[in-house]
């Protein structure tokens, strides 16, 4: 990507790196910030609008450490807690919650608005055997069904993509909806956000019903309200970095139905990782290299600095004629930067290369009239000083300290050999 561009790109990452790690390989954003090889800007400010939302400010606290907000809320509130003492009855409760109690009290869909999410795919209360029954609960098969790979599909399911298919234009995690079960062609057409696409039923292994889906594979996606089982049988997943994945999937509502027992002891939130993995991606390493050869940041700000007054003195001169395009980069710019150069020395390195390119850009001799011009107007003004009192004229330390940046200045731009060490 980065060699696709300009020569001089700019790029700018903007991602979040308390979320789950990618499934496949690497952490790039992990990476990148822990080199140390690019400036890094954290935003930490929760502003007041979004502090009024609950998902926000418990999210928060979960990426802190700190135990999410479980009290019942005064008035609407966009989190909710749902508490459930015995893991039989949690599946009854999520069920009740997505098909009755959520769509009733907000007025969302149960199958296209409400997401159940979960720490794990195995268990009783994992996503492969709520999908079993949440699927019976909304959307019971009738005639028009097929089975296939331990699973049933019908009209109205809704589904999720599990493998990448470019050919049909579905990726993985795309959710869609059945349209229709064809046993004659045997064939399977749902909706991927208004993209059709037909399966044969050999091919519905790259297809799971989508009612309950692991956190791992909500990430990058959304929903208008997520419900989340928090039992003690989840406990080997239960971490801080899914628990704040999962709350931050809700862009309207979300509902966590748990036994209080995990969140007794709250090790879930304070626990950032339950195994360190270590992945080989070489990236961190390949960015320290890369900054130890690069110029600083100042550097290049500096460098950045004198070739845009460069780009800028050409215009100058197209429209405005020679002497002025002197006047802007010679008597304005190469002086201020002159003046910078004198206490910083990352702007003294690139000093020698400003001049060069200014030597490049205009006939010697030319440059040699106008630096006598100046030096004219100089010798003039230190003739006709103002008086002492005047506060717009220049101290005589100051004065002497433009007089040496000017002999700098004319020693550079008038040497029969210009090196840049």
């Amino acid at each position: 990507m980065l060699k696709a561009g300009s020569d001089r790109p700019a790029l700018l990452i903007v991602g979040d790196i308390d979320q789950l790690p990618s499934v496949g390989p690497g952490q790039v954003l992990t990476d990148v910030i822990t080199s140390g090889a690019v400036p890094v800007i954290r935003l930490t400010e929760v502003f007041r609008q979004a502090a009024q939302s609950s998902i926000i400010t418990n999210a928060h606290r979960i990426n802190q450490g700190a135990m999410p907000d479980l009290e019942p809320p005064g008035t609407d509130s966009d989190f909710y807690f749902v508490s459930v003492e015995q893991p039989e009855a949690a599946v009854q409760r999520i069920i009740e919650l997505v098909k009755t109690r959520i769509p009733r009290r907000f007025g969302l869909n149960p199958i296209r608005e409400i997401q159940v999410l979960c720490p794990m795919n195995r268990g009783g209360i994992g996503a492969r055997s709520l999908n079993i029954e949440l699927q019976a609960a909304l959307n019971p098969a009738g005639d028009r069904k097929i089975e296939r790979f331990g699973w049933t599909f019908a009209p109205g399911d809704k589904v999720m993509q599990i493998e990448n298919d470019y050919d049909k234009e579905v990726y993985n995690g795309d959710i869609g909806y059945i349209d229709a079960v064809d046993t004659d062609p045997s064939e399977l057409t749902a909706s991927f956000d208004g993209h059709s696409v037909n399966n044969g039923f050999g091919e519905l292994d790259a297809l799971v019903p989508a009612y309950a889906a692991s956190i791992h594979k909500s990430q990058g996606l959304e929903y208008p309200a997520v419900v989340i089982p928090v039992m003690t049988q989840h406990y080997p997943m239960l971490q801080r970095n899914l628990l704040y994945t999962g709350v931050t999937r809700a862009r309207g509502w979300s509902f966590w139905s748990a036994r209080r027992r995990p969140w007794r002891g709250p090790q879930c939130v304070r626990t950032a990782s339950l195994v360190e993995v270590e992945r080989m991606a070489g990236i961190q390493a390949n960015l320290r290299q890369w900054q130890e050869r690069r110029p600083t940041m100042n550097e290049r700000k500096a460098q950045d600095i004198w070739l845009e007054q460069c780009e800028a003195a050409k215009i100058i001169e197209a429209r405005y004629g020679l002497t002025a395009a002197l006047d802007y980069i010679v008597g304005e710019k190469l002086m201020t930067f002159a003046e910078t150069a004198m206490t910083h020395a990352d702007f003294a390195r690139e000093l020698p290369r400003f001049v060069s390119e200014v030597r490049r850009m205009f006939p010697a001799g030319e440059i040699c009239t106008y630096l006598e011009q100046i030096e004219r107007a100089r010798h003039d003004n230190h003739i006709e000083a103002p008086d002492e009192d005047d506060p717009l004229g220049e101290d005589p330390e100051t004065a002497a300290q433009h007089a040496r940046q000017f002999l700098l200045l004319k020693e550079l731009l008038t040497a029969t050999n210009l090196g840049t060490s």
